[in-house]
């Protein structure tokens, strides 16, 4: 419990001295230390931290650390999308629907012109969430080219998303 304190502690204090101490407790053998640095890097948005959360989000057996660490990269990547990107496209592709899902949301948050049509995929992607979330995404992206597409699924998706149906997160983003 402390040393997950401390992560998400250095995480507040935008310090970039952080970021060393932080990159080494995404080895701790506890799953919430990791999951808390992973969450600190992402806030300090430092790039030192790419690669040691391509890493984990590869080589992690927990989804909870997984799917943090692909939305930490989409934080990351905003300004440049380059180095995250493909690591981002490769956790649609992971065993764990949450980790897909977030990593659509990852998607949403880079500007990067491959993401449209990415995304656009995806809204036929057979996996009712990380549909969802594309839906969501879109929204994010702001370009008026999906509005044909997010009033086809407004009025034709049938799927659901926890509570919420799919069309309703297509109205929301229209």
């Amino acid at each position: 419990a402390v040393r997950e304190g401390v992560a998400e502690a250095l995480g507040m204090l935008h310090d970039p001295r952080a970021v060393g101490p932080l990159m080494n407790a995404l080895q701790d053998e506890k799953t919430s230390v990791r999951a808390s640095a992973v969450d600190a890097l992402a806030e300090l948005g430092n790039e030192r931290a790419i690669e040691p959360l391509v890493a984990l989000l590869t080589q992690d057996e927990n989804t909870v650390v997984r799917a943090r660490a692909v939305s930490a990269l989409g934080t990351l990547g905003q300004g440049d999308s380059a180095p995250v990107f493909a690591p981002i496209v490769s956790a649609l592709k992971d065993r764990d629907p949450i980790v897909r899902r977030m990593a659509v949301t990852a998607l949403g948050k880079l500007s990067d012109t491959r993401i449209h049509d990415l995304l656009l995929e995806l809204l036929k992607n057979p996996d009712n969430d990380v549909r969802s979330a594309a839906v969501l995404a879109l929204a994010q992206v702001g370009d008026e080219r999906v509005l044909p597409a997010l009033t086809w699924i407004q009025q034709n998706d049938t799927g659901s998303s926890g509570a919420n149906r799919i069309k309703d997160h297509a109205t929301y983003a229209l």
